[in-house]
């Protein structure tokens, strides 16, 4: 499995997910859930984890868009092969 951008940016920074939760002001799951892209943080999470990360918000976006279209490709997948049956 790849992995993926945010976790990247987080491994760069050497910081555990539980590290950067304390850092961003949530639970690690949340770290957790916003790496594979099961949700995403608000916008004053998602700033301020740019912020941690030293990176733009422009790649916390293109993080989730990354996610959010290959779950539509596996997804439309599916539902094609289920279309099929």
């Amino acid at each position: 499995m790849r992995t993926s951008k945010l976790k990247s940016f987080r491994l760069q920074k050497g910081f555990s997910q539980h590290e950067l939760a304390e850092k961003v002001g949530v639970a690690q799951n949340s770290i957790v859930y916003w790496e594979s892209g099961r949700s995403m943080p608000n916008l004053i999470k998602a700033e301020k984890l740019a912020a941690i990360l030293d990176i733009s918000i422009t790649e916390i976006i293109d993080h989730f868009k990354t996610v959010l279209s290959k779950e539509e490709n596996e997804n439309g997948a599916k539902s094609a092969g289920n279309v099929a049956n």
